[in-house]
């Protein structure tokens, strides 16, 4: 570290893939961790080298004080705005996330000789060339760090790709709680009226928020909602998100005639999130089994959780991880038939959450970052 420097700043790297202004949960998680370290240490200072996944958004932009963020329309340009980046300012530490920022960061590493950091947001199986060139970076990143955002993915990379278990650290995806926990004193709004009208005639309401993948189990969702309404119509569920099952969703229940039970909405805004959660008594997750939800704990519940409400899913691992940190308020099943009799059976009154689970507070943003924190320091004194 330059002489004269030393205490100003330390300036973290991240080389993404989507980020702001796309709204998906990985752009949430690293927005949460980056937030909670301002809040601890105004002395991080962050660039995010990202997709310009329109094509159409600005090359450069300011999100806040302490981040910046710097767009390629390809990722074989991560390298070149490496070396640019680097000539304007000093970099501290390079943070890659997933497979493919990894590749072109470990690339432009080989001159820039900078502390590296690779995140896996997610595990999935790639190719057998692909997993032998991505055995080799692992290998020779004996000296950085390897963060994942649970302990089941953890355990995947380990046995994988050989990887001593030492070697990597585990942060879980980390949410403001006092904005959550105060979400009915902060929005006040007249916004979404359709979704308050539709969800407001039901006894019991049910809610899923996200992308629109199958993997995340939004056609299982349909279908569990088919089977309940056929004895309950006092059921009311709304699905809230996009993506690229979106019409194939809105077509399914058009098929099933559930209009009346299943309204479907276009994404919200993050500072409207905890209105959805205000309008439902439970988030329904029955996901299916693959390697993205047996190794990943989504965001969604850990907010539901944070405002009061009940979760319900399938027994994969993310989901069944959760539930082994935060006992209350989650039931998991291991078939969709049980999910169904729940839901038939249901009593608000019974299951009803009456304060936010204690042990929550380890996916606090704050807790989190902490860990993030104490790995870049970690980092920096190796160096």
């Amino acid at each position: 570290m330059e002489k004269g420097r030393q205490n100003k700043y330390i300036h973290i790297v991240h080389i993404h893939e989507k980020f702001y202004p796309h709204m998906g949960g990985s752009t949430f998680r690293l927005l949460n961790l980056l937030n909670g370290v301002a809040k601890q240490n105004p002395n991080f200072k962050f660039t995010v080298l990202c997709e310009n996944h329109t094509k159409n958004l600005l090359s450069e932009e300011t999100l806040s004080s302490n981040i910046n963020i710097i767009r390629f329309k390809s990722y074989s340009l991560i390298p070149f705005l490496l070396f640019n980046l680097a000539r304007q300012k000093r970099i501290d530490i390079l943070h890659a996330h997933n497979y493919r920022p990894l590749f072109f960061t470990f690339l432009s590493n080989f001159f820039l000789r900078k502390p590296l950091v690779v995140e896996m947001h997610y595990v999935y199986k790639t190719s057998f060339l692909k997993q032998i060139i991505v055995n080799i970076l692992f290998k020779l990143m004996q000296k950085n760090e390897i963060i994942t955002i649970s302990e089941k993915s953890k355990k995947y990379l380990s046995k994988i790709y050989k990887i001593p278990d030492e070697r990597i650290k585990v942060v879980y995806n980390g949410i403001d709680l006092d904005f959550f926990k105060n979400f009915h004193t902060i929005l006040k709004s007249d916004d979404y009226q359709r979704i308050f009208k539709f969800i407001s005639k039901f006894k019991l309401k049910i809610g899923y928020i996200g992308s629109f993948y199958d993997w995340q189990g939004i056609f299982n969702f349909v279908e569990v909602a088919r089977r309940v309404v056929e004895e309950r119509k006092d059921r009311g569920f709304i699905m809230v998100g996009d993506g690229p099952e979106f019409l194939k969703i809105k077509k399914l229940i058009e098929k099933y005639s559930l209009e009346k039970n299943i309204l479907v909405h276009s994404s919200v805004s993050q500072d409207k999130i905890p209105l959805f959660y205000n309008l439902i008594d439970i988030l329904l997750l029955p996901r299916p089994s693959t390697l993205a939800t047996e190794t990943a704990i989504p965001l969604k519940p850990i907010e539901a959780l944070a405002c009061k409400k009940i979760i319900v899913g399938t027994k994969v691992g993310g989901l069944s991880e959760l539930k082994e940190k935060i006992t209350d308020g989650i039931f998991l099943f291991n078939r969709l038939e049980k999910i169904v009799t729940f839901l038939k059976e249901f009593d608000v009154k019974k299951y009803e959450l009456e304060k936010i689970p204690e042990k929550l507070n380890i996916f606090s943003d704050l807790y989190q970052s902490k860990n993030l924190i104490d790995i870049y320091h970690g980092l920096t004194k190796k160096n």
